[in-house]
């Protein structure tokens, strides 16, 4: 992946080898005077087979507020020439500590699952810091356009709020990726649900003329009769023969 976008302190790189790789070099490159001070967790050297994945993780230590920048130096052995470099952009936003904030967070199950034209709630409670005091209205990113959420705000007097899905009719049985978003003025934060969506079942139709599976009282005395009616013939026969 050539880039990775985060806000907060961490996240967390994938390299992956496409060919013969033995020796991986991964450290921290600073590339312009806006920078935090930046610490990848492999520092140091990793030894990756053919397609082999590896995970690095990266950590922003900011020392002042604001968007900051940065970059991994990835120095390897690719293609059996030492030194080859792969530079992969980061970027993050350093947030002072004691300016009034929020956190979004779900205080319900981190999962849930639905059927198509389904509708579920979502617990949702807003953490308040440093005297934050603002309305946060939430919204949704979702992985499928099938799955759509009611408007939803937060007043200043509340911490918790209760969002609604929805999916529709034609969405197609998966596990979806839901971000919740919550803003108020430039501060947003996000928290992620898992939405599982069943299998549409088609109900199968009863047999043709047969009254939805069952019969009636009338039809079950009408046989019975008719049957009744046959017996007492075969009888008849069955005596006269014997005479």
């Amino acid at each position: 992946d050539p880039s990775l976008f985060f806000r907060g302190k961490s996240g967390s790189l994938s390299l992956r080898t496409t060919g013969s790789l033995s020796c991986v070099q991964v450290g921290p490159y600073h590339a312009n005077s806006r920078l935090p001070v930046m610490r990848a967790d492999n520092d140091g050297a990793i030894n990756l087979e053919p397609t082999q994945t590896c995970d690095v993780g990266v950590t922003f230590r900011p020392t002042s507020a604001g968007a900051k920048t940065a970059a991994v130096r990835v120095t390897s052995n690719a293609g059996g020439t030492a030194g080859n470099i792969v530079s992969t952009a980061i970027s993050g936003t350093g947030v002072d500590p004691t300016a009034p904030d929020f956190d979004l967070a779900l205080s319900s199950a981190a999962s849930i699952t639905l059927d198509h034209s389904a509708t579920s709630t979502v617990n949702l409670t807003v953490n308040r810091r440093n005297g934050f005091a603002g309305d946060v209205v939430v919204t949704i990113s979702s992985t499928d356009p099938g799955i759509t959420a009611d408007t939803l705000t937060i007043p200043a007097s509340a911490t918790t709020g209760v969002l609604t899905l929805h999916t529709n009719s034609s969405i197609v049985a998966n596990t979806y990726v839901v971000n919740i978003i919550g803003t108020s003025g430039g501060l947003s934060h996000a928290v992620t649900l898992s939405v599982g969506v069943n299998a549409d079942v088609t109900p199968i139709p009863p047999p043709s003329g047969s009254g939805g599976g069952g019969c009636s009282l009338g039809e079950a005395s009408s046989s019975f009769g008719l049957l009744f009616w046959m017996f007492g013939l075969v009888s008849m026969w069955a005596l006269r023969r014997r005479k």
